[in-house]
Parts: C-alpha cells; structure tokens; sequence
C-alpha cells in the first residue's frame, strides 16, 4: 500500500491552476438507485440508475489577477467549465498509480469569509454536469 500525502493534490478550474490557494477539495461520486421491490419478497430490492457528482474546494483568499478570486468570480456568469483534481500531485506524469479525475461543471456556490482573527478565505461547490473522466496518462 502506497500513501500519499494531501498536500500534494493539484486542482484546475477552467485551465488556471489553483492548486497554490487550495487548502482542501472534495469530488464525491454518487449512484441513484430505483426500488423494483415486488409481492412476496421479504427484502427490498434495486437496480442502478444515474450517476451525480459533486465537487468542493476551499482556501485562501486572494483577489489579485488570475488569482483565486478573479477565476471563481468569473465561472458565476459561465454554464458549464472544466474542473481538473488530481489527488496525488507528487509528479508531473500520471500513472496507473496517480490518476487524474476531469470533468465538466457548474459552480453553484462560493462563498467569502472574513475574521478578526484571522486571513481571508472561501469556499466553492460545484455540480458536475456528464461523467467524471479518470486519466492515468499525460500532464496535470
């Protein structure tokens, strides 16, 4: 078994890297699922029915150009971009061991907060529109 350390995840929203601003991110995959549950049975029974996915990240703030702030702001006004979370960022060439998961979404929230205490952050959740597509060759 071979661990890897998070703070090698790399992230791309819409080709910028953002991977230096992010502190966390998240892609959950999901499968609905259809009752066919009939008379006479004594347990519930289902078939798969359709994927959904969803995509979260947060981290430091930064309204700078290309930065962070400018990026996001940006994919409020846009339909459909792509997102990039490779999990294992340890090199620059994927592997079988080091995949890469690229899909097409939708930011459906994003959010700015400010402390007394401390820096500037945000947050930013995305609807993933089609498949999630999993590499294991090429360049992040």
């Amino acid at each position: 078994m071979a661990f890897v350390h998070g703070r090698k995840s790399k992230v791309k929203v819409n080709a910028v890297d953002l991977t230096n601003y992010i502190e966390e991110a998240s892609l959950s995959n999901s499968v609905e699922t259809a009752e066919t549950t009939t008379l006479g049975k004594d347990s519930k029974t289902y078939i798969a029915g359709l994927k959904d996915a969803t995509f979260s990240c947060s981290g430091k703030y930064d309204a700078a150009a290309s930065a962070v702030d400018v990026t996001i702001q940006a994919l409020l006004q846009a339909a459909e971009f792509q997102v990039k979370f490779q999990p294992d960022g340890s090199s620059s060439s994927l592997s079988s061991t080091n995949p890469a998961y690229t899909f097409q979404a939708i930011l459906t929230s994003y959010e700015v907060s400010a402390s007394v205490g401390d820096v500037i952050t945000f947050s930013a959740e995305f609807q993933v529109s089609g498949d999630v597509s999993r590499t294991v060759t090429g360049t992040f």
